[in-house]
């Protein structure tokens, strides 16, 4: 391959595309678990931090972080780097409220 096809060729990698799922797979899939387990007449954010506060949502968000960790491996299998350090960062704290409330 010459400079100039190089040069052309366009790379994909980029930090805001592992970035924008990786923060947003977490939270769809805390809803998408959240509604097929409870039910409840109360809106949806202050059902799931009272049941969060009493320890019952622990396991739930660890396994709403599933999707991205798969999305990470996916990444770093294809080897981008930026998209999979973006990923990371959007993971970081959906992971970081899980081990809190767990």
């Amino acid at each position: 391959m010459t400079w100039n096809q190089q040069k052309k060729k366009k790379n994909y990698d980029n930090f805001w595309l592992g970035f924008i799922p990786g923060l947003i797979l977490p939270a769809i899939f805390n809803v998408i678990i959240f509604k097929a387990k409870w039910t409840t007449e109360q809106p949806l954010l202050e059902a799931m931090w009272k049941l969060a506060e009493k320890g019952f949502m622990g396991k739930d968000l660890m396994a709403a972080l599933l999707p991205s960790l798969i999305l990470l491996i996916f990444f770093s299998a294809i080897k981008k780097e930026k998209a999979c350090m973006g990923t990371f960062v959007g993971l970081t704290p959906f992971l970081i409220l899980a081990f809190i409330f767990i």
